[in-house]
């Protein structure tokens, strides 16, 4: 009897031992995110939309009507050309302003400070 009363007791646990470990992933798996790919289609473009508008809003121009604004973005769509001077104006101007400013040269200067060949 008392046999069978430790198996039934083992068997038992094991159930019991089973049904938790299947709730816990169960709950796991709720937890987890699940990726809204609608949302992401929508947001990609008009972020799209706006880093070209930004290469022409950051041209050294002065500040111009809407109208003006509107047929340069025209343009740029028909030419690509345009807006990949600008970009690359962006970055000369960029590299102008940080020269000098980088690891390799700050690490030249040093050298030069240590070693007295300034």
């Amino acid at each position: 009897m008392q046999r069978i009363l430790s198996a039934l007791g083992q068997s038992f646990r094991r159930g019991v031992l089973i049904l938790g470990l299947i709730s816990l992933i169960s709950l796991s798996s709720l937890l987890i995110p699940i990726a809204q790919s609608s949302y992401t289609a929508t947001a990609a473009p008009a972020q799209a939309q706006e880093e070209d508008i930004d290469v022409l809003n950051y041209t050294d121009a002065p500040a111009k009507s809407r109208e003006e604004a509107y047929e340069e973005a025209a343009e740029a769509a028909e030419s690509p050309d345009k807006v990949l001077k600008a970009e690359e104006k962006e970055i000369k101007q960029f590299k102008r302003a940080e020269s000098g400013t980088g690891l390799v040269e700050g690490a030249q200067n040093l050298l030069d400070k240590v070693t007295g060949n300034s």
